[in-house]
C-alpha cells in the first residue's frame, strides 16, 4: 500500500497518508490556526478590540458623560489663601503701574540681576510692598523665585 498523496512511501495501518503527508497537512491547519491566536493575542496587547467590544464601551462612556452632568460638582479647592484673595487686586495694579512705566520710559528694565548679577533668563520687577508699586527690585527669575519663598507676602498694607 502506497500514500495517497505522494503515492511513495508506505502507509500506516488505518490511514490513507503516511506520515510525512499527514504531518504537513496537519501542519498547514495547525498554523493558520495558530496565526489566528496570534494575531488575536497581539491586538488584544495592542490595545485593539472588536467592533463589539468598542461600541459597547462607547455606549457606556456616553452613559457615564449623561450621568456626569446630571451629579452636581463640587467646587473647585481655590489656589490662593484668604490673604492671597486681598492681595490680588493690589498685585495686578503694581504689576499694570511697573509695565506703563517700563513702556513710557519711566523705569529702564536693567539687563542683569541686582543680587546675581547675572543675565540669565527674563530679569522682573520685584515688590517688597504693591501699595508703593514703583519701588522694585529687579531680579532674574530664580533669584525672584528664592526671595519671594523666603519672604512671603501675606500681609498687605492697605493703600
Amino acid at each position: 500500500m502506497v500514500c495517497a498523496t505522494c503515492e511513495q512511501a508506505p502507509r500506516k495501518k488505518g490511514k490513507r497518508q503516511c506520515g510525512r503527508c499527514a504531518w504537513k497537512s496537519e501542519d498547514k491547519t495547525l498554523a493558520r490556526e495558530r496565526r489566528k491566536l496570534y494575531k488575536q493575542r497581539l491586538r488584544r496587547r495592542q490595545g485593539c478590540r472588536t467592533r463589539e467590544e468598542i461600541l459597547a464601551a462607547a455606549i457606556e462612556k456616553k452613559r457615564l458623560r449623561q450621568l456626569e452632568r446630571l451629579t452636581p460638582r463640587e467646587p473647585r479647592p481655590s489656589r490662593f489663601t484668604p490673604t492671597d484673595t486681598l492681595r490680588k487686586p493690589l498685585h495686578r495694579r503694581a504689576q499694570n503701574l511697573v509695565y506703563i512705566a517700563v513702556r513710557d520710559g519711566r523705569l529702564v528694565r536693567p539687563e542683569r540681576c541686582s543680587k546675581c548679577r547675572s543675565k540669565r533668563g527674563t530679569i522682573e520687577a520685584s515688590h517688597d510692598d504693591y501699595s508703593k508699586p514703583l519701588q522694585i527690585e529687579w531680579l532674574c527669575a530664580s533669584c525672584h523665585h528664592k526671595k519671594d519663598k523666603a519672604n512671603p507676602k501675606l500681609h498687605v498694607r492697605s493703600a
